[in-house]
């Protein structure tokens, strides 16, 4: 049953769901038809595999029963035949009895993990600590941290996932991080979600609660970040996660290269904010709507191209991050370029990451902070931001990067902030990983902030699953 728990995870992460036929198609080149083809085969070789997998283990639960009976039988059997006087030497027949017994209970508890085994959810645990040392205090950078030496337990993560049904696999994360202040950690529902793998026309679905598919790392945990910390704009324009409670529909765009398609809509959309406020009633168009379209090319056997568009529309913004905001719309445009030898793709190789983001807002402002005073006014504020990595292996287990950063504030175009971060990485294995980053932050002088340095050391360990898909690598 493991070994159909692992087909099924590896055949959704690497071709998705496995579609019907679309009405009124358009004709596919012959590689289009081979793909499709070979993804009907792989399917139809799951299903078979699964079938033949729950008869056997079906039979196998038949069968150690009436082994069971058996023995229960014959064990009564020479219970009434033994001799009724007592004996100092053990008799035979008893000897046999014994033995049949402890093969009773054997056979039983074989059975029974057997059983339990198979339904079991594939479980992992993630820890993530940071040691950092800031050269100014946190009035000074803006932090949430203090200046200075900090240790921080960044998170830890209990990860669920298990196949539902034919039609449907689950998971779910929950989430620990403790507080800058007292240090208590505070557990919660990071995700908890149902992805669909049957449904036809290419399309998957997923609902819950998620990280929303948007642009290039918005989507991906804290801890599975190239880098130690999340990029400035990602923070100050999107709120750190994509996390969002909503549905979301992806289209695999039946072409003769990779084309997908994902729209959504939902109650919140960022990890620093909950729902929109809306009293008691919500109309569709106090939901956070996004999209996000990518694309994959293979310019060379070496070289590869990721490329994609998001969107995102936040028509009922309720002070988000501190700010006075009531919209947003972000667009970004992200970009990958990576190189990977065939013939050496685990010691050499590198990877070049940008993604631009463009976040139009508006903002309640009150000069003399007196609510109702009349001098109160809406201000519009459009602003740009971004990030650009770079980041190539030196070895097996060890890679360098460099990661740079520019942000105009979502509500003062005319302050800006750029982050310089080189950073070097160490996985001992593919379960533990070691990372040290030096950041140079320079703020500008409308954002009262001082610039700054850091040294910052990750430290990370993986028990069980931990598994991610294609667009996670």
């Amino acid at each position: 049953m493991n070994q159909l728990a692992g087909l099924g995870s590896a055949l959704w992460l690497s071709v998705g769901p496995v579609a019907a036929e679309p009405p009124a198609p358009q004709p596919a080149s012959p590689s289009l038809q081979a793909v499709e083809e070979r993804m009907r085969q792989m399917q139809e070789s799951f299903e078979k595999q699964q079938r033949e997998m729950r008869a056997q283990f079906e039979h196998l639960v038949r069968e150690q029963q009436a082994q069971i009976d058996l023995l229960q039988q014959q064990l009564e059997a020479l219970r009434k035949s033994a001799p009724a006087v007592a004996t100092n030497a053990p008799s035979p027949a008893s000897a046999e009895g014994e033995s049949l017994k402890q093969r009773v209970e054997e056979l039983t508890a074989a059975s029974k993990k057997t059983f339990l085994s198979q339904f079991n959810p594939g479980i992992g645990f993630v820890g993530d600590s940071i040691f950092s040392y800031t050269s100014r205090g946190a009035d000074a950078t803006g932090s949430a941290r203090p200046g200075g030496a900090d240790a921080w337990l960044r998170t830890v993560e209990l990860n669920l996932e298990a196949t539902v049904d034919p039609f449907a696999r689950a998971y779910g994360v929950i989430n620990g991080s403790a507080d800058a202040r007292t240090g208590e950690t505070s557990l919660g529902v990071e995700e908890a979600a149902i992805v669909t793998t049957s449904l036809p026309w290419n399309l998957t679905a997923q609902a819950g609660r998620f990280f929303a598919d948007f642009g290039r790392l918005a989507y991906v945990h804290d801890h599975d970040l190239p880098f130690v910390h999340r990029p400035l704009v990602l923070d100050a324009d999107i709120g750190g996660e994509s996390r969002t409670d909503g549905l979301q529909v992806n289209y695999l765009v039946p072409i003769d290269h990779y084309l997908s398609l994902t729209v959504g809509a939902g109650d919140s959309f960022g990890g620093d904010g909950g729902p929109n406020g809306v009293g008691g009633f919500r109309t569709l168009s106090e939901l956070n709507y996004w999209g996000h379209l990518s694309t994959y090319f293979d310019l060379s056997p070496n070289l590869s191209l990721e490329t994609g568009l998001s969107g995102l529309i936040n028509d009922r913004s309720d002070s988000r991050a501190g700010l006075a905001e009531r919209r947003r719309r972000i667009g970004a445009a992200d970009f990958t370029l990576r190189y990977q030898p065939l013939d050496a793709s685990t010691r050499r190789g590198w990877v070049w990451g940008t993604e631009i983001l463009y976040n139009s807002a508006s903002f309640d402002i009150d000069p003399d902070a007196t609510p109702g005073s009349g001098d109160e006014y809406r201000s519009n504020v459009g602003a740009w931001g971004l990030y650009s990595y770079l980041e190539t292996k030196l070895s097996r287990r060890l890679k360098a990067g460099f990661l740079f950063d520019w942000l105009q504030e979502p509500a003062l175009r005319d302050a800006e902030t750029f982050r310089y971060s080189p950073y070097l990485t160490l996985s001992p294995s593919e379960f533990q990983l070691l990372r040290l980053q030096f950041s140079h932050t320079e703020p500008g002088h409308l954002t009262g902030l001082r610039s700054s340095e850091a040294v910052s050391l990750q430290w990370q360990f993986i028990l069980g699953r931990h598994a991610h898909g294609f667009k996670q690598r």
